[in-house]
């Protein structure tokens, strides 16, 4: 469970609206059948040496199942202290280990104190121990009766307080809710209602008269007010404001380091903001990112798949999830992978599709569940010319009816799908406008795009004389990197 932290597998499936206390229960079911076998090995050992009587069996099972129950709780609460596995590894063992020496101990005191025995009853084997010694003819003293009480409450004890440790202790990934989170009233509508009227949206990094371009029409599903983001001394995001339209894309423009992917992670809610806040499609993010999450889709920049999983069983997963009713997931997952263009690998495990394909199942993830706000992190990176043409057209297939907020590098891209761009660099939004104002305003030229009409062969055949006509006919014209033997792409200058 720690490990899934550390690779943050386990955020990226809060985000597809994973439950705490399902994924703790998913990983306690998958340890019942190891704490079963050990159960019966342990009674069979102990039946066959004597240590207990033949109908002490059926009891004995029982304890040893309680007590291996207890102790996964146990150890699922202590993996919400831990962001490191090496060191959960060490502290862990040593946490485990711990209560069996201080139950040594305690036998050692005056067992009429009741408080030192009620402490002992908080350890996870104390009990156990209590039942095993008696059915071994080998009494402590101590009240049976209790003991098996406090076995059969310490499971629910201790997956309450992991439940609980969840949801509040602070992480690396992940926004944290407050101690007192499960007294409140949820409120999170007619809150997110009241931060959307009281909202001012701070333009002052916004350069020129650019600034005017933020405020959209009308009310803005998506809103973000100055969004803040430190590591230390160093501002990954600075004060970001933005108002996010539907039927938008909506694209995060800039080299390597400029606060893109961080800003999305903050959008998404894998980090917590140092200050701002977010309202989307009505839920705040701080609040209520439970909420957000419900609504929400997200490709990121690295696919994060399971290698034994289908197409199709991924989908399902989400849909699962996001509590799809189950007389529509089939028609859902048969339509968004019709989308992509994955229909006929639908029954292929994700570790034999190329590169190409894995991006194009990342994508339907994000999509499948009717999700109004879909997050690209860099969706084309490291694919070919042909498949980032590809993942293009799926972008601008799945426009309608969502927002899309998307990160690149790539001007060419961001001009190809955005509505609007938002330039950003060391963390600030430096220009946001309409791709033609933005190329109109930074000198970057038009894109010419030159297509065969059947007759490949010959189309290329004629690429020099093609070549010839547009570079020099039009001065400073250049053929573009991304151009390939099935589409030329040259770069025309604004004004010729």
């Amino acid at each position: 469970m720690v490990v899934d932290k550390e690779t943050k597998m386990r955020e990226t499936l809060r985000i597809m609206s994973m439950r705490s206390a399902a994924y703790g229960l998913s990983y306690f079911l998958t340890q019942l059948v190891f704490i079963t076998l050990i159960a019966l090995i342990m009674m069979t050992t102990f039946l066959v040496k004597d240590f207990i009587c033949s109908s002490c069996g059926p009891t004995f099972i029982a304890a040893m199942l309680l007590n291996g129950v207890s102790m996964t709780f146990f150890s699922m609460a202590l993996t919400t202290v831990f962001s490191d596995s090496k060191i959960s590894v060490q502290l862990g063992s040593l946490a485990l280990v711990l209560p069996l020496v201080l139950f040594i101990g305690l036998l050692n005191i005056d067992k009429t104190d009741p408080w030192r025995l009620y402490f002992g009853y908080m350890l996870p084997t104390f009990p156990t121990t209590v039942i095993v010694a008696d059915m071994a003819e080998s009494s402590l003293n101590i009240s049976l009766p209790i003991a098996w009480a406090v076995l059969v409450l310490q499971a629910p004890m201790y997956f309450l307080l992991y439940v609980y440790l969840d949801q509040v202790m602070p992480d690396t990934y992940g926004i944290s809710k407050s101690c007192c989170f499960c007294l409140r009233r949820k409120r999170a509508s007619r809150e997110a209602d009241r931060t959307l009227s009281n909202m001012q949206v701070n333009t002052s990094d916004i350069s020129g008269d650019l600034s005017n371009r933020i405020i959209a029409p009308g009310e803005a599903p998506v809103q973000i007010h100055n969004l803040c983001k430190t590591f230390g001394a160093f501002k990954a995001v600075d004060n970001l404001s933005l108002k996010i339209n539907g039927d938008e894309v909506f694209c995060l423009l800039g080299h390597n380091g400029a606060g893109k992917t961080t800003a999305i992670q903050l959008i998404t809610g894998i980090l917590r903001p140092s200050s701002g806040d977010a309202v989307i499609y009505g839920h705040d993010l701080v609040s209520d990112i439970d909420g957000v999450r419900q609504s929400l889709g997200l490709c990121q920049q690295f696919d994060v798949l399971f290698d034994q999983l289908t197409c199709k069983e991924h989908l399902q997963l989400v849909c699962e999830l996001k509590d799809i009713e189950k007389s529509i997931i089939d028609r859902e997952i048969t339509e968004i992978l019709d989308i992509v263009m994955l229909r006929e690998h639908a029954e292929k495990i994700s570790k034999t599709l190329s590169g190409g394909m894995k991006r194009k199942l990342s994508l339907a993830m994000a999509l499948v569940g009717h999700s109004k706000l879909i997050i690209l992190d860099e969706p084309t990176s490291g694919l070919d010319v042909e498949s980032r043409r590809q993942v293009w057209e799926l972008i601008k297939k799945i426009k309608r009816g969502r927002s899309i907020i998307m990160s690149t590098q790539h001007l060419e891209e961001a001009d190809e799908l955005s509505d609007r761009i938002c330039i950003m660099s060391h963390g600030k939004l430096l220009a946001l406008d309409t791709p033609f104002n933005i190329k109109k305003q930074f000198g970057v030229g038009y894109n010419l795009y030159v297509e065969p009409r059947n007759d490949l062969p010959a189309f290329n055949a004629a690429k020099a004389g093609i070549d010839q006509a547009v570079l020099q006919g039009v001065p400073g014209a250049e053929e573009s990197s991304d151009s390939t033997n099935k589409k030329y792409i040259y770069v025309i200058p604004i004004g010729q």
